[in-house]
């Protein structure tokens, strides 16, 4: 009888740590063009995006960042002679005793980067057909290899849906859900077309400017740049455009006419806004940082 006990003992704590490993803390996020669901012809680039964070630990850092808040106001209270001290100690050992430990997850290796980890699943939702899909991370910017979540920790993975992979797929409506570790994205939704962009779409700023980052992203300064000429021909002081030019010419390392497009951005930027209390953070890193660059 005892061995029986030990050993229904033991298979109960294998079950528990197994259920603690499955129930990952960390947040999977999927993202097809910075949305949850897209409508896309078949001669357009996707953007694919992924984001890991740990969001247990970061709601656990907000309650206790809550706890120290009454912490120090019982202190002032009891400074002021405004609660008793049988009463300041009772609160003051709740709120210690309720604070939570911020858990630490690590995922990825040096020599085996977390974004390789990702598994992908394309699946017709009319057939409920699995399609074969494979992303290759884009490199601009390559993510960092090694996932450290804590409280702060957020990580971003770029990939890319190509036109000539978009071609292989037939039209229709499709889920696309990425797993890490044994823990599902949420799916996205991916309505293809058959059909070729119309040039009335194709020309349209948003497209221009979608298809002008994808380039960037996959470090192709030349296509990149095409786009944005495009848009500024459109709109010589679109700030996007030149936000986009900006950056493509980072990658060419022509840093004066970067510093340039990013000056002229920002100008416009505040002639459109006069009075913003909300600076242009982007904007104003990036000359920040060029001027360092060009020892301004």
């Amino acid at each position: 009888m005892k061995n029986y006990f030990c050993f229904y003992l033991l298979f109960a704590l294998f079950l528990f740590s197994f259920n603690l490993r499955a129930q990952q803390p960390y947040a999977l996020t999927l993202q097809l063009n910075n949305n949850e669901a897209v409508n896309v012809y078949h001669d357009e680039p996707v953007l694919v995006t992924v984001s890991v964070s740990n969001k247990e630990a970061r709601e656990n850092s907000r309650l206790n960042r809550g706890a120290n808040r009454r912490l120090r106001e019982l202190d002032e209270l009891l400074a002021a002679n405004k609660i008793s001290v049988d009463s300041y100690d009772k609160e003051k050992k709740q709120l210690n005793a309720d604070k939570r430990t911020i858990g630490l997850v690590t995922i990825g290796k040096s020599s085996r980067p977390w974004y390789l980890l990702l598994t992908w699943k394309l699946t017709n939702e009319s057939t409920g057909k699995a399609l074969p899909l494979k992303l290759i991370p884009m490199t601009n910017p390559l993510a960092e290899g090694v996932a450290v979540l804590d409280e702060k920790g957020f990580y971003l993975a770029y990939f890319g849906l190509a036109p000539e992979e978009l071609k292989q797929i037939p039209g229709g409506k499709y889920l696309l859900i990425t797993s890490l570790e044994g823990k599902n994205s949420e799916p996205v939704n991916l309505d293809l077309s058959n059909e070729d962009m119309p040039g009335s779409v194709a020309n349209g700023e948003e497209i221009l400017l979608r298809e002008g980052r994808y380039y960037w992203h996959t470090n192709e300064p030349l296509k990149a740049k095409s786009y944005a000429d495009k848009m500024l021909q459109k709109n010589p002081n679109s700030i996007d455009a030149l936000s986009l030019m900006g950056d493509i010419q980072i990658l060419d390392r022509a840093y004066q006419p970067a510093l340039d497009s990013y000056n002229k951005a920002l100008k416009e930027f505040y002639r459109l806004n006069p009075g913003i209390g909300e600076e242009p953070g982007y904007l104003l890193g990036s000359i920040t940082w060029l001027k360092g660059q060009l020892g301004q």
